[in-house]
């Protein structure tokens, strides 16, 4: 306990990147969102001489969840399954993209400063 508040045992992890919120992890529960991601396609030609082979681009439509304690490869989304953890991990979305914000969704968070200052100084 701190200040009198009980911490939450499984606290939410958004995950970010260039300032894209592209998931939240929630305990078992991971909730992506629509983003373009790069990968290997399956038809390159692996290399052996230290060179990286070309990458290609997937759009991903919908949000997808997956329970990462039976699908750690998140292979099957099961959202129609869970609307509730649906639900529930987007309402964690929504408390980081209010402070961190969320270029997917052009918001601006509360939390932001411009780089390499810091208020009040």
């Amino acid at each position: 306990m701190i200040q009198g508040k009980k911490i939450d045992p499984k606290p939410y992890f958004a995950y970010y990147h260039t300032n894209e919120l592209q998931a939240v992890i929630y305990g078992k529960w991971k909730l992506v969102f629509p983003h373009v991601y790069r990968t290997i396609p399956e038809t390159a030609e692996l290399r052996n001489d230290g060179l990286p082979v070309k990458y290609g681009y997937i759009r991903l439509e919908k949000a997808e969840l997956f329970d990462l304690s039976k699908d750690p490869g998140e292979q099957t989304d099961i959202s129609e399954q869970f609307p509730e953890i649906v639900t529930q991990l987007n309402g964690f979305a929504e408390k980081a993209r209010a402070d961190m914000g969320d270029s997917l969704t052009k918001r601006e968070g509360t939390g932001n400063r411009k780089a390499g200052r810091i208020s009040g100084n």
